[in-house]
Order: C-alpha cells, then structure tokens, then sequence
C-alpha cells in the first residue's frame, strides 16, 4: 500500500495528514525532509508547518520539522520492544504551551514521557528510555499559546536482548516455575542450568523453552549435563 495523504476541513481550515502503510521495523529513524513530505512505513504526520526549519538540528542538516498549530503531530507506530528515544528538539519563541512526547502500548491509551512547558531557542538532544512494552512513540504540540516546536533526527532503537525481571522463581518437585515482572507473547524463554555460577555461556546448559505469557512459565528441569545442579536461568529471546 503506498503511503496516503489526507487533508482534512474543518471550519475552513486544511490541516495536511502524511502517513505510510504498516508498522515500522526498529531500529528506525528518520531526519527529514518534513513538511509536505512522505514518512517512512509506520510514520505518520499531521498538521505539521512550512516550511521545514531549515538546516535543521541533527547533522544530516536536512530541514526539522515544525509544530506551528494544537494537535500537530509525529506519530511512530512500530512492531519490537523498543529500548530508547532520542531526538533534537528547539523552541522558537515558544512558552506558556504543552508539548508533549508520549507513547503508548495501544496507540489510545497514552503515557506521558516529556512535557515541554517552555523551551530555549537553541536545540537540545535529549533520550529517553521506554517501556519495552510500548508500540507507539508520539510528538504532540498538545496545547500551544505562544510560538512553535522544532523536532528534528528521531530515532528509536530495538532492545536486543531483554532480562526478565522475576518476581518469584521456584524449583520444586522437578520444575521450575518463574513469575515474571514482565513477558511478551513474541518473546521465547530459555531455561538453562548450570552446575556451578559462571558467566562462560558455554558452561550454561540448555533445558527448555517457552514463549511468553501473562503468567508464570512453567518448565521441565532435568539436567542434561552430568553432575550435580546448583544454578538455573532463564534467558529471555526475542525476535
């Protein structure tokens, strides 16, 4: 499907909406050009401002985006855990609004990651970490009173390799049971065991595995190695 631009009329306003087809594979990144321009797959602009902010904040110096009006907006909508967010970000002549960069599991219920109340007119890089559980990242000029937002090189990275975080591990009876803070469906976990604390992964022996659930991960543990048991884990894969 190729990427869709829609203008909507609303009390004789235009507000102009870019978005592409599907969801966005992290990493994933964008620089420009912004205004008038087609994202990439699983980007979405809406109501931006022209023209760019020209050269713009990153060093590909290739325009940054411009929020000049309420309910403008970048929304990324994409398929893997992400890890972090990272952009450039610049007032001009911008105070007394919000601004707001959020994300969201569902792409309706919102959480927020930064409120922008005021901002210098130079650029700051600024990161953030997100919840590994999180589909969407949006950029929001959430209320505007006076002046605009400039955004420019954002990119969100993939978490490569995710460690769960037990709340409760349990061997008994030949299986271990292992509640998870958090598991993801497209995750696999690994049960590996050891028979002394090492951190040669050679010396990890593989025992099972599951994908994840919303509940506890239950397992067989039975050695494959010769000698006796003292240590086991759980490796968590993602694809």
């Amino acid at each position: 499907m190729k990427p869709a631009a829609i203008i909507l009329l609303s009390l004789g306003l235009a507000i102009m909406v870019h978005t592409a087809a599907g969801q966005a594979t992290l990493p994933t990144s964008y620089t420009g050009p912004w205004y008038l321009a087609f994202p990439p797959d699983g980007w979405a602009f809406s109501g931006l401002g022209g023209p760019d902010y020209i050269p713009g904040y990153d060093p590909a110096q290739d325009g940054a985006a411009k929020f000049t009006s309420t309910n403008s907006a970048i929304t990324i909508h994409f398929a893997q855990p992400p890890a972090a967010l990272s952009y450039w970000i610049c007032g001009n002549m911008y105070t007394g609004g919000i601004f707001r960069v959020e994300q969201s599991v569902d792409g309706t219920a919102w959480t927020t990651l930064q409120d922008y109340t005021a901002l210098p007119n130079a650029s700051n890089h600024v990161t953030h970490a997100v919840d590994p559980t999180a589909r969407y990242i949006r950029f929001h000029y959430l209320d505007k009173f006076t002046g605009n937002v400039g955004v420019d090189g954002i990119a969100i990275t993939r978490l490569e390799s995710l460690i769960p975080r037990f709340s409760r591990f349990v061997y008994e009876n030949g299986t271990i049971t292992a509640h998870l803070d958090v598991s993801f469906a497209e995750c696999g976990y690994v049960l590996e065991s050891t028979p002394g604390l090492t951190t040669n992964t050679l010396d990890w022996y593989f025992e099972d595995e599951r994908y994840g659930t919303d509940g506890p991960l239950v397992m067989p543990a039975n050695p494959y190695h010769s000698g006796p048991t003292r240590f086991y884990r759980v490796r968590q894969v993602c694809p």
